[in-house]
């Protein structure tokens, strides 16, 4: 705890080892953030901060028993569309506050200025640093969101097998079933796969193991180019706990509302509002991912004592001179609708997500 002084030896955690810096993996949304966008829809909805709902219009596609064995002027079918309603329904936030006579006790550099953000505003080192820092809340309850809005559009469960042989988890005829499935269901391109599973998450992580090592024919293979995983721990409580969910890109999609841009960013009375990206780099291979993650930001400067909510504790917070910063996104969840396929098709009810149990009996 700093006492108002500032040695030399006050060093940054971060430096030699960033925990703090780290985002806990938000596998449902990393999903999103790799999935194509519906680009029409988003950019029909949002609009350089203004925003409307839409309507998306849809045509079951036609099925056997619509087509005949005869040419003559009979009607079969009369094609109609089916509409589904598409509105921003989503939202995070987090607020914080920063007073100056805090910031007054650190070295020098807390208070440095750096340009943060669109249009670039200057922010203090230590303010900057802690927006980063605490953003990991704001990020996981996004990540709640978006799972949990996938998981209400998913189907009911299959159940695929890992059988155990010696100290491997093998899934070959598991997996094999697995992908037949998705193929019956007409998966185009490469099944995203998203869940907390140990037994899947193992086995994903044994199969990347081997790819590293040449076969029998002395070839190396790759052997994961028939998925992508991505792991969400608290998915293992949202959905089951070994419980994942296969996605058809494509089928699932993140809109994002930027509401801080265009005539609504820039200085307002005593806020100064526009947007921020998370410039760090993330472990684990997801490297600068979040960068596509555009937040809202407000800035408030508080120039006299003024009392501040904590939604946090439930209380209230005697504010002295200092900052106030509030961090947001709204946003919704699209999820291609189930009756998007004809009650007679083969893939009736299915909206591009198929559910599995991974059991290892």
């Amino acid at each position: 705890m700093a006492n108002g002084f500032c040695p030399a030896l006050m060093r940054d955690l971060t430096e030699w080892y960033p925990v703090t810096q780290k985002v806990t993996e938000i596998g449902a949304t990393q999903l999103l953030l790799d999935a194509p966008r519906p680009e029409v829809l988003q950019n029909s909805m949002s609009d350089n901060g203004h925003f409307k709902s839409a309507i998306v219009r849809y045509m079951p596609r036609g099925v056997i028993s619509q087509a005949h064995t005869t040419i003559d002027c009979s009607i079969d079918q009369t094609p109609a569309f089916l509409e589904k309603n598409v509105s921003f329904d989503q939202s995070v936030s987090m607020g914080l506050y920063f007073a100056v006579d805090t910031i007054r006790q650190y070295c020098a550099d807390a208070s440095r200025t750096v340009l943060v953000g669109a249009p670039p505003t200057p922010l203090m080192v230590m303010v900057r640093d802690a927006i980063l820092t605490k953003l990991n809340a704001a990020y996981q309850l996004m990540d709640q969101k978006i799972a949990q809005a996938i998981i209400a559009a998913a189907p009911a469960t299959a159940s695929i097998n890992i059988s155990l042989a010696a100290n491997t988890l093998d899934l070959d005829s598991g997996m094999t079933k697995l992908l037949g499935v998705l193929q019956d269901s007409e998966f185009c391109d490469m099944p995203q796969i998203v869940g907390g599973s140990n037994l899947f998450r193992n086995f994903t992580q044994i199969r990347r193991a081997n790819a590293l090592y040449p076969n029998q024919a002395g070839l190396q293979a790759d052997l994961n180019s028939d998925y992508d995983f991505y792991y969400d721990r608290k998915m293992r409580t949202l959905l089951a706990t070994n419980d994942i969910l296969a996605i058809d890109r494509g089928s699932v999609a993140l809109l994002e509302n930027i509401q801080n841009v265009g005539a609504f960013a820039g200085q307002h009375g005593t806020s100064f509002f526009g947007t921020m990206v998370d410039p760090r780099v993330q472990c684990r291979g997801i490297g600068n991912a979040y960068q596509d993650i555009v937040w809202d930001m407000q800035i408030r400067e508080i120039d006299c004592p003024t009392t501040l909510s904590n939604a946090y504790t439930g209380g209230t917070i005697n504010a002295t001179r200092g900052y106030a910063v509030y961090i947001s996104k709204s946003f919704t969840v699209w999820t291609t609708p189930t009756d998007v396929n004809d009650g007679a098709d083969v893939n009736a009810g299915f909206n591009g997500i198929k559910r599995f149990t991974i059991t290892n009996t």
